[in-house]
């Protein structure tokens, strides 16, 4: 679970039917607002990407700072010695609009 949110919903909910849907509407977007919240993170960790459908001599101009992990089978796995979250979407866009696909971000755990 990346997130918890719980709003009570009691005044806009009677035997399962909503009869207030305005009320119902502001409880969703307190509830949307409260889980971005606890999603967003802006420290920087080094991140593991998979990536495919490019080189990984490109992922040093795209992802920044980090070294070639491994490349095989038109796949490459690269770590990013510092990033965001926010930062590694950004790459991941840059790799889309290249032709690849990042298959999977991960933080590295520490040792």
């Amino acid at each position: 679970m990346l997130a918890y949110a719980r709003e009570d919903a009691s005044p806009f909910i009677h035997k399962g039917a909503i009869y207030n849907i305005d009320k119902a509407a502001q409880a969703l977007t307190s509830i949307i607002n409260k889980l971005e919240g606890q999603l967003k993170d802006e420290a920087v960790y080094p991140w593991y990407i998979r990536v495919s459908g490019v080189s990984a001599a490109l992922l040093p101009n795209v992802a920044g700072a980090g070294h070639t992990v491994f490349e095989a089978d038109g796949q490459a796995a690269y770590l990013i010695d510092a990033a965001t979250a926010a930062q590694i979407e950004e790459i991941s866009k840059k790799i889309e609009v290249l032709g690849g696909k990042v298959e999977l971000a991960m933080k590295k755990l520490a040792e």
